[in-house]
Protein backbone atom coordinates (compact mmCIF):
# COMPACT_ATOMS: atom_id res chain seq x y z
CA UNK A 1 0.00 0.00 0.00
CA UNK A 2 1.06 3.55 -0.62
CA UNK A 3 2.57 5.14 2.51
CA UNK A 4 1.15 8.59 1.64
CA UNK A 5 -2.46 7.49 2.25
CA UNK A 6 -4.11 9.41 5.12
CA UNK A 7 -7.78 9.00 4.21
CA UNK A 8 -9.87 6.15 2.80
CA UNK A 9 -13.25 7.10 1.31
CA UNK A 10 -15.94 4.47 0.68
CA UNK A 11 -18.78 5.46 -1.64
CA UNK A 12 -22.21 3.85 -1.28
CA UNK A 13 -25.35 4.30 -3.37
CA UNK A 14 -28.38 5.99 -1.84
CA UNK A 15 -31.83 5.89 -3.38
CA UNK A 16 -34.81 8.23 -3.18
CA UNK A 17 -38.15 7.23 -4.68
CA UNK A 18 -40.84 9.75 -5.62
CA UNK A 19 -44.47 8.71 -6.12
CA UNK A 20 -45.51 10.07 -9.51
CA UNK A 21 -48.52 7.80 -9.97
CA UNK A 22 -50.81 10.88 -10.12
CA UNK A 23 -48.69 12.57 -12.81
CA UNK A 24 -49.80 12.33 -16.46
CA UNK A 25 -46.40 11.51 -17.94
CA UNK A 26 -47.68 12.31 -21.46
CA UNK A 27 -47.83 15.95 -20.32
CA UNK A 28 -44.29 16.02 -18.88
CA UNK A 29 -41.48 17.76 -20.76
CA UNK A 30 -38.69 16.79 -18.34
CA UNK A 31 -37.87 15.90 -14.73
CA UNK A 32 -34.87 16.56 -12.55
CA UNK A 33 -33.96 16.06 -8.90
CA UNK A 34 -32.03 18.59 -6.84
CA UNK A 35 -31.50 18.62 -3.06
CA UNK A 36 -34.01 15.81 -2.57
CA UNK A 37 -36.83 17.55 -4.50
CA UNK A 38 -38.26 16.23 -7.76
CA UNK A 39 -38.99 19.02 -10.25
CA UNK A 40 -41.44 18.17 -13.04
CA UNK A 41 -41.71 20.57 -15.96
CA UNK A 42 -44.89 20.16 -17.98
CA UNK A 43 -45.33 20.86 -21.68
CA UNK A 44 -47.35 23.99 -20.83
CA UNK A 45 -44.35 25.41 -18.90
CA UNK A 46 -45.66 24.87 -15.37
CA UNK A 47 -43.38 23.26 -12.81
CA UNK A 48 -44.44 20.92 -10.02
CA UNK A 49 -42.21 20.19 -7.02
CA UNK A 50 -42.50 16.92 -5.13
CA UNK A 51 -40.69 16.92 -1.79
CA UNK A 52 -42.03 13.72 -0.31
CA UNK A 53 -40.00 10.66 -1.05
CA UNK A 54 -39.09 7.28 0.30
CA UNK A 55 -35.49 7.08 1.45
CA UNK A 56 -33.69 3.78 1.49
CA UNK A 57 -30.70 3.00 3.68
CA UNK A 58 -27.63 2.18 1.62
CA UNK A 59 -26.36 -1.38 1.64
CA UNK A 60 -23.14 -1.02 3.61
CA UNK A 61 -21.78 -4.50 2.79
CA UNK A 62 -19.78 -3.40 -0.26
CA UNK A 63 -19.09 0.16 -1.39
CA UNK A 64 -19.40 0.99 -5.05
CA UNK A 65 -15.91 2.42 -4.92
CA UNK A 66 -13.08 3.00 -2.46
CA UNK A 67 -10.74 5.95 -2.93
CA UNK A 68 -7.48 6.79 -1.19
CA UNK A 69 -6.25 10.32 -0.44
CA UNK A 70 -3.11 11.99 0.83
CA UNK A 71 -3.02 14.59 3.60
CA UNK A 72 -3.27 17.27 0.88
CA UNK A 73 -6.56 15.69 -0.33
CA UNK A 74 -4.90 14.45 -3.50
CA UNK A 75 -6.45 11.22 -4.75
CA UNK A 76 -4.04 8.34 -5.23
CA UNK A 77 -5.28 6.82 -8.48
CA UNK A 78 -3.17 3.67 -8.45
CA UNK A 79 -4.61 2.67 -5.05
CA UNK A 80 -8.25 2.64 -6.17
CA UNK A 81 -10.13 -0.57 -5.53
CA UNK A 82 -13.36 -1.10 -7.43
CA UNK A 83 -16.31 -3.12 -6.11
CA UNK A 84 -15.41 -6.16 -8.21
CA UNK A 85 -11.95 -6.18 -6.60
CA UNK A 86 -13.49 -6.07 -3.11
CA UNK A 87 -15.81 -8.95 -3.94
CA UNK A 88 -12.89 -10.95 -5.31
CA UNK A 89 -10.89 -10.22 -2.15
CA UNK A 90 -13.78 -11.35 0.05
CA UNK A 91 -14.20 -14.56 -1.97
CA UNK A 92 -10.48 -15.33 -1.62
CA UNK A 93 -10.63 -14.60 2.11
CA UNK A 94 -13.67 -16.89 2.54
CA UNK A 95 -11.99 -19.67 0.58
CA UNK A 96 -8.83 -19.38 2.67
CA UNK A 97 -10.77 -19.28 5.95
CA UNK A 98 -13.28 -22.07 5.37
CA UNK A 99 -13.31 -24.59 8.14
Amino acid sequence: MNEDITCVQAQYPMYLEFDVSDVDMKEVKECCVKYGTLFIEYLDGTIQEIDSYTEYEPDMKHPEEVKYFTAESMEIEDAKIQLKDLVNQENVWRKNNES
